[in-house]
């Protein structure tokens, strides 16, 4: 049986799609490429998973680099986004607790996702990710910087049609210990501040291999 906090998150985002799809992010690609990405070996051939996708702008950029592209999202309308941006991905709508795959990934690419589930679920979510990473593959995991540790429902108010969807948050110390505490070892971390007129944020990126 489905969980709650899954059920509520898929509507959240199926009725927030269209804002992702007109939303203006103050980040923009040349981040992702000159930051981000920049130390990371992305190249032709390359398997990468994305799971969360949201809109589907950074399946967009994994193929310009030809990478063979595959995402996990939950969301059927933000699904049919991402077969808008990034035909050519190999887009699977389902949770990330129904899915296996046969083959290894060089990269998995968690951006503003493992916070929409809870501590108690992030723990088989990390253990799943190791098992779909090749030996020395690299994962990628994003979320925001926090004064103290939280979860529970809250609503996304910083868009015009605010829906409650479930969202843990981390301190900097507590979000590097769930990598360490599941078998992985960080080795590297940078930063990614977001200012516009509705979003004050500041992201913390974890680059972690397994130990």
């Amino acid at each position: 049986m489905e969980k709650e906090y899954i059920k509520i998150n898929r509507e959240t985002y199926d009725i927030l799609a269209e804002e992702y799809k007109e939303r203006n992010y103050a980040v923009k690609d040349d981040f992702y490429k000159n930051v981000m990405f920049k130390d990371l070996d992305f190249s032709e051939g390359k398997k990468i998973l994305e799971i969360g996708p949201g809109r589907g702008a950074r399946l967009n950029n994994f193929l310009e680099y030809g990478m063979d592209v595959f995402a996990i999202e939950l969301s059927n309308k933000m699904c049919k986004l991402c077969n808008t941006i990034a035909p050519q991905a190999h887009i699977i709508n389902d949770d990330v607790f129904g899915v296996s795959f046969n083959f290894k990934f060089d990269f998995i690419y968690m951006e503003a996702v493992i916070h929409n589930f809870p501590l108690k679920d992030v723990h088989p979510l990390l253990k799943r990710v190791k098992s779909w990473l090749n030996k020395d593959g690299i994962l990628i995991c994003t979320t925001t910087v926090n004064d103290e540790d939280s979860e529970g429902y809250e609503a996304k108010d910083d868009y015009d049609n605010p829906r409650k969807r479930f969202r843990h948050r981390y301190t900097e110390d507590s979000f590097d210990n769930i990598f360490k505490e599941n078998g992985f070892k960080i080795i590297d971390k940078k930063y990614k501040e977001e200012i516009d007129e509705d979003r004050k944020k500041m992201w913390q990126i974890v680059y972690a291999r397994k130990k």
